[in-house]
Formats: structure tokens, C-alpha cells, sequence
């Protein structure tokens, strides 16, 4: 899952969906952007990162390249509600 991200840093700008869920395998020394639909974390941030937590409408109003989804629940519902928004880059479960 590391190397998963690590990955697409390299190339490109990377938008963690669900970041709670995936902060125990992220590096603070790299750049991302954080969503979450929960209306309470947003503005809020995850020590130690530097990112604010963003929600939908700020992810669609200014799009990374690329979206990892840290949720196997809900990955299905965030792919098509992104899409329906207009989001036109790659979205990446990071659990498969």
C-alpha cells in the first residue's frame, strides 16, 4: 500500500479520500491532499501532516491528478460519486 502511493506521488498530485483510515501507512515528509464527507473533520488536521481536510465540493472545485480511496466499504460509492461530479482523473482503492 505504501509503495501504492509512493507511486503516484512520483508522477503526480495525490488526493487521499478517508485519510483517518490510511494514516498509519502515509509518510508526513510527503505532499498530499486530504477529503473526507464527514462535515466534522472538515478544516481539521491529522497530525502530523500539513494538509486541512477537504471535503467533495472542494476535491471537484480543484482536483488532484489522482484519488486514493482508504475504504473498501465505501469505495464503490466515493468512484461513482466522483464521477457523477465530473472528477475525470484515476481513482486508486487502495485495498486491492
Amino acid at each position: 500500500q505504501k509503495k501504492i502511493i509512493s507511486g503516484i506521488l512520483s508522477e503526480s498530485s495525490v488526493g487521499i479520500y478517508c485519510p483517518s483510515r490510511a494514516i498509519n501507512i502515509l509518510s508526513a515528509e510527503q505532499d498530499y491532499r486530504f477529503f473526507d464527507d464527514d462535515p466534522c473533520m472538515y478544516g481539521k488536521y491529522l497530525p502530523p501532516f500539513k494538509s486541512q481536510i477537504e471535503n467533495y465540493h472542494d476535491c471537484l472545485a480543484n482536483p488532484p491528478e489522482n484519488i486514493v480511496v482508504a475504504s473498501r466499504t465505501f469505495f464503490i460509492k466515493i468512484k461513482e460519486k466522483l464521477i457523477k461530479g465530473g472528477f475525470n482523473g484515476k481513482i486508486i482503492n487502495l485495498f486491492e
